[in-house]
């Protein structure tokens, strides 16, 4: 499992480490976009208390670049770090607000939603937030 993530993530993680090598060179470079979901900026996980069968949106419309590039919002599950074990689908998963309708036979189980906002600057950047559903 930890080689799909590493392959997954590597292309951003070298981007990050191209931008950050533009600062030390030049002193300016591009920054990660800000993400915003639901309200809540900065770094921590979200939880969000749902019940079985509901509809939780997702709302990462206030997320914004530092340097005003556009951004491409993509919105995906991490199966391996929730406690459900069956599928759970985002709606709209590439717009800015999205939705996921919490499975029926979820109860007591948790959902790891992970948004990832990516700049279209150079080298194009990408930050995450985690959204944990706890599922009543």
């Amino acid at each position: 499992i930890s080689r799909k993530y590493e392959r997954y993530f590597y292309p951003a993680i070298f981007n990050n480490f191209a931008a950050r090598m533009d600062w030390a060179a030049n002193g300016e470079g591009n920054r990660n976009p800000v993400v915003v979901v639901n309200g809540s900026k900065g770094f921590e996980i979200i939880h969000v208390d749902a019940a079985a069968g509901e509809v939780v949106k997702l709302d990462a419309s206030a997320a914004y670049d530092p340097e005003e590039d556009a951004l491409a919002y993509r919105w995906w599950i991490m199966p391996e770090s929730g406690t459900y074990e069956g599928e759970a689908v985002v709606e709209n998963a590439s717009e800015a607000v999205a939705c996921l309708t919490v499975p029926e036979n979820a109860s007591g189980k948790s959902i790891h939603v992970i948004c990832e906002v990516e700049d279209d600057g150079t080298p194009a950047l990408t930050s995450y937030r985690r959204v944990v559903i706890n599922v009543r």
